[in-house]
C-alpha cells in the first residue's frame, strides 16, 4: 500500500506497481499525475503558474519539485515500464495545462474507479487485454493438421510447465480458418487462461492512435501476467502488427535498425506465451520470423471437417441439404459459418432459415471471392454411367488401377459435355475419396507470381485433404511455352508441373484445346483419354434410359428412328435438356426428342464460319 494515499486508490496503485514492477519513481509519477487528474483542486493549483517550460520538461520539474528530489527524464523512457506497457502513452508539449502534458492508463473511466472501486488487474486493464470466451470447438475439427498434437500442443504444455520465457507461435492462413478459435483451444487443452490484446486503437483506447498500439497493450499484457502461471496471450489480425507497427514500437521508423534489434529481444525475452494470428506472412522481416518456436499455416479446412463445423454451428436450424451446399463450397470459412448461424438462430421462426442463410453466406462470399454457394453438390448424377461414354480408354479398369495405387496422373480431353468432369466426379466416389475441383477462375490472377501461389495452394489443400484434385480448363496453365509472350506464363506452366510430378495423390486435367497443351506437359501425365461423342448406339440407349428416368414413357420407333439421325450427343446435350424441363416440363417422348436435335442444331450453328462481306 502506498502511504498517504486514499485507501482503494492505494491499494489499487499498489497492484499495478507490484505487477510492473514498477521502481520507487516510477511508482509515485504514476500516482502523482493520477491524483492531478482526479481532484480538480489539484489540477487548479498545478494550471495557476505560467510555466516557461512545456513537455517533459516541464513534467518532470514538477515532479522533482513535488517529491523534493530529482526525478531523472529516463523514467518516460521509450524503452522503460512507464511507455512501453501503456502506462504512460504519450507527451503533448502544445498544451498550457499541466495536467494534459502527458496522457496515461485509459485517460477514462479508469482514471474514476481506482479512486473508488477495488479491482483486480484483469478489470484495471480490460481496455488492453481481455479474457478469450470459449470456443465450440474440439481437436476432432482440426484433424486434418495432425501438427497440432503431434508437437504445438505437447510443446505449449512443457513451456507453460517449465515458465519458459520467449515463446512464441504464429498461426496464419485465410480470414475465418479458425486461427483465433484454434488459440482458444490451445489455452483450453493446455489449462490455460487466454488473454486476447485488444483490438481497439486512438480514442477508444486511450492508447495512442499509430499502428504500435497493439504491441504496447501486448506489452502490458506480457509484464501484467509476467508472475503467474498458465496464461497465455492472443494478438488476432497481427497483420497491420507486421506491416508497420513492429519497426516502430521503439520509436520511429529512422531508427530502424535499433528499434528491431530491440524488438527481436522482446520477443526472446516474453515471459508470458503468446499466439500470434495473421492472414498472410509475406509482411513479416525474415529476421522476425525466426523468433517463432512454431509457425503453423490455417488453411481453410476439407470438406469433412467444413460439415462437422457447420453441423455443430446451425445446430439444426438449416436443413442437413444446405449443410451439404455449404461443406461443399471450399471458400466458406468456419467463421462465417459461425457468424451466419448467429443470426439464423436469432430470427428462428420469423424467417426461412435455409433462404436467409444462403443470402447472408452469398453475400460474404460474393464480396470476398466474386463467387456464391454452389447450386448443386458435386455428386454424380444418377444418370451417369461409363458405358455411355465414348473414349479409347478403359474407365473402369482406370478405376481399379487407381483404386489399387492411390497415385496417378490423368489428362482427360475432348469436345465440352464429352463427360471428361463427370468421370472424375464418378472415380472420387468410387474410391471414395473427397474431390477438389479448381477451375481457371478459381487459379488465375491478374497480379505477377499469384496464379502460381494458387496453383501451389490446390495442391497442397488436396494433399491435406487426401482428395482427388481435379483443374478444369488446365488448357489455360498448361499452354504451348514455346508460344509464351511474357515470363509469367513459362511460370505458370513450370509450376503446374512441378507440383504434379510431386503431388502424391491422383491428379486429373481436363481440356477441351488438346493441342494447344505443351508437349512436354504431357509427357508428365500416365495416362491420356480422348472423350468423344457418343456413338449411335450409346445415343439410343442414353435416351431410353432418360426418358424412362423423366417418367416420359417408352421411345417409338419414330423416337429411336429420330435419334440415330443425330450425330454429335454428348451426355452433357442430355444433361441440358434434363435442365430445362425442370422449368419447361416436356410433355412426351416427342418433345424430348425434339429438344435434343435442338441442341444438335445450335452445335451445327456454332459450327459454321462466319462469312466476309455483305450478304
Amino acid at each position: 500500500m502506498v502511504a498517504g494515499l486514499p485507501s482503494t486508490f492505494g491499494r489499487n496503485i499498489s497492484l499495478i506497481a507490484e505487477a510492473f514492477d514498477l521502481t520507487r519513481d516510477e511508482l509515485e509519477t504514476l500516482a502523482f499525475l493520477a491524483v492531478v487528474r482526479h481532484f480538480a483542486g489539484l489540477r487548479s493549483i498545478c494550471n495557476a503558474y505560467d510555466y516557461e517550460r512545456r513537455g517533459l520538461d516541464l513534467v518532470v520539474e514538477v515532479l522533482s519539485a513535488a517529491f523534493g528530489r530529482k526525478v531523472s527524464k529516463t523514467v518516460f523512457s521509450k524503452s522503460k515500464t512507464l511507455w512501453n506497457t501503456g502506462l504512460i502513452s504519450g507527451i503533448n508539449s502544445r498544451t498550457p495545462d499541466f495536467e494534459d502534458q502527458i496522457n496515461f492508463l485509459d485517460d477514462g473511466d479508469l482514471l474514476d474507479t481506482i479512486f473508488t472501486i477495488p479491482q483486480t488487474l484483469e478489470e484495471m486493464f480490460a481496455h488492453a487485454v481481455i479474457a478469450a470466451p470459449q470456443t465450440i470447438l474440439t481437436l476432432k475439427d482440426f484433424t486434418h493438421q495432425p501438427e497440432i498434437e503431434s508437437y504445438l500442443l505437447p510443446y505449449l504444455k512443457k513451456a507453460l510447465a517449465e515458465h519458459r520465457q520467449g515463446v512464441n507461435v504464429l498461426l496464419y492462413g485465410p480470414p475465418g480458418t479458425g486461427k483465433t478459435e484454434l488459440a482458444r483451444l490451445l489455452a483450453k487443452e493446455t489449462g490455460s487462461a487466454l488473454f486476447e490484446v485488444s483490438p481497439k486503437s486512438g480514442s477508444e483506447s486511450g492508447f495512442r492512435s499509430d499502428k504500435s498500439n497493439r504491441l504496447t497493450r501486448w506489452h502490458c499484457g506480457e509484464r501484467l501476467f509476467a508472475n503467474t502461471s498458465q496464461t497465455m496471450l492472443l494478438l488476432d489480425e497481427a497483420d497491420d502488427v507486421f506491416n508497420e507497427g513492429l519497426i516502430s514500437i521503439f520509436g520511429m521508423a529512422a531508427t530502424a535498425r535499433t528499434n528491431k534489434a530491440e524488438l527481436n529481444k522482446t520477443l526472446e525475452t516474453a515471459p508470458v506465451p503468446t499466439i500470434w494470428a495473421c492472414n498472410s506472412t509475406q509482411s513479416i522481416d525474415p529476421a522476425l520470423m525466426r523468433r517463432f518456436d512454431v509457425v503453423l499455416e490455417i488453411p481453410i479446412p476439407p470438406e469433412s471437417v467444413r460439415r462437422r463445423i457447420c453441423r455443430k454451428a446451425f445446430d439444426g436450424a438449416v436443413s442437413e441439404h444446405f449443410i451439404d451446399r455449404c461443406a461443399a463450397c471450399e471458400e466458406l470459412s468456419p467463421g462465417v459459418a459461425s457468424r451466419t448461424a448467429g443470426v439464423v438462430k436469432t430470427l428462428s421462426g420469423e424467417v426461412d432459415a435455409d433462404e436467409t442463410a444462403e443470402k447472408l453466406i452469398n453475400a460474404t462470399l460474393m464480396a470476398q471471392f466474386g463467387k456464391e454457394l454452389p447450386a448443386a453438390l458435386n455428386n454424380v448424377s444418377d444418370m451417369y454411367s461409363t458405358a455411355f461414354v465414348n473414349t479409347d480408354a478403359d474407365l473402369d479398369a482406370i478405376a481399379e488401377g487407381l483404386k489399387r495405387t492411390r497415385s496417378g496422373r490423368l489428362c482427360l480431353y475432348g469436345a465440352p459435355g464429352t463427360g471428361k468432369s463427370e468421370y472424375v466426379r464418378w472415380l472420387a466416389a468410387r474410391l471414395y475419396m473427397p474431390l477438389v475441383i479448381k477451375r481457371a477462375s478459381d487459379l488465375l490472377s491478374p497480379f505477377v507470381g499469384m496464379t502460381e501461389k494458387l496453383i501451389a495452394g490446390a495442391f497442397h489443400s488436396a494433399r491435406q485433404q487426401g482428395a482427388v484434385l481435379l483443374i478444369d480448363e488446365a488448357d489455360s496453365f498448361l499452354q504451348d511455352r514455346a508460344n509464351a509472350r511474357a515470363s509469367w506464363e513459362v511460370s505458370q506452366v513450370n509450376e503446374l508441373l512441378t507440383q504434379m510430378e510431386s503431388f502424391p495423390g491422383i491428379f486429373c486435367a481436363t481440356t477441351n484445346l488438346f493441342k494447344e497443351i505443351d508437349r512436354a506437359s504431357l509427357r508428365r501425365f500416365d495416362l491420356k483419354a480422348e472423350f468423344r461423342p457418343m456413338t449411335t448406339k450409346q445415343t439410343v440407349e442414353f435416351a431410353k434410359c432418360c426418358a424412362g428416368k423423366l417418367a416420359l414413357g417408352e421411345l417409338s420407333a419414330a423416337d429411336v428412328a429420330r435419334v440415330e439421325r443425330l450425330d454429335g450427343l454428348t451426355p452433357g446435350d442430355f444433361a441440358a435438356v434434363r435442365r430445362g424441363g425442370r422449368f419447361n416440363p416436356l410433355k412426351n417422348t416427342a418433345d424430348f426428342v425434339t429438344r435434343l436435335e435442338g441442341e444438335v442444331q445450335m452445335k451445327e450453328e456454332g459450327r459454321k464460319k462466319p462469312q466476309i462481306g455483305f450478304y
